[in-house]
């Protein structure tokens, strides 16, 4: 098995060595997309389908935004579920807090802002909106399911970053505890980023297959 690799961008292509995960406001950004200037962010990035479970995440919303009353939840994507979610978004308590953005050509670029990315995924292969938040030393928030654990490993932090398939309860508890602890952000944004550069670069991807198919012309 090759697992899939990514592009690992270096400090010049953005801040993702040094607090990127901190309480500072977020240059503004956030307001292109109608959110208040300086929000701090939940980014969930993928198709709005049923196996991504967008549906199941802005249920869980009203508890976990509760809990953090500066944060709103954005859902950056297209997909057959957007009508649904936007009646359960309108019927939500915490409506004006959530935002469907639609699909957005630099996903990166908000990762980088975002407080947690956060995926509530009921099945994956390998989730490449986690090995890319990864990349920038971004936080996850996921279910365990395949691909996911062998992203993250099994470190403190890694474990700080899952809980079990379908546990909405501790998923909404864990998602609170990573948002409101910046050192705790930091500390997996930047185990994240060292995971990648270890296991999951591009090139030493490539390179793999480059042995794999050398091999097998040899065998021929």
């Amino acid at each position: 098995v090759i697992p899939n690799g990514i592009y690992l961008p270096n400090a010049a292509d953005g801040d993702v060595e040094s607090g990127r995960a901190s309480d500072r406001p977020s240059s503004g950004r956030w307001s292109e997309l109608g959110l208040p200037a300086d929000a701090r962010v939940l980014l969930s990035v993928g198709r709005l389908d049923e196996q991504k479970g967008v549906l199941d995440l802005v249920s869980m919303a009203p508890q976990f935004l509760e809990d953090l009353p500066r944060h709103h939840l954005v859902l950056m994507g297209e997909g057959p579920q957007r009508s649904q979610l936007e009646e359960k978004i309108n019927r939500s308590s915490v409506a004006d807090r959530i935002h469907l953005v639609g699909w957005q050509p630099q996903p990166l670029s908000w990762m980088r802002q975002c407080d947690v990315l956060v995926l509530a995924a009921r099945y994956e292969g390998m989730p490449n909106v986690v090995m890319e938040a990864m990349s920038v030393g971004t936080p996850v928030m996921s279910f365990a399911v395949e691909g996911v654990e062998e992203l993250l490993g099994d470190s403190t932090t890694a474990r700080a970053q899952r809980v079990a398939p379908q546990d909405f309860d501790a998923f909404g508890q864990q998602l609170v505890q990573l948002a409101n602890d910046s050192a705790l952000r930091e500390a997996c944004g930047q185990a994240n980023r060292s995971r990648i550069a270890e296991h999951f670069q591009l090139d030493t991807q490539l390179s793999k297959y480059e042995q794999l198919y050398v091999q097998a012309i040899r065998g021929l």
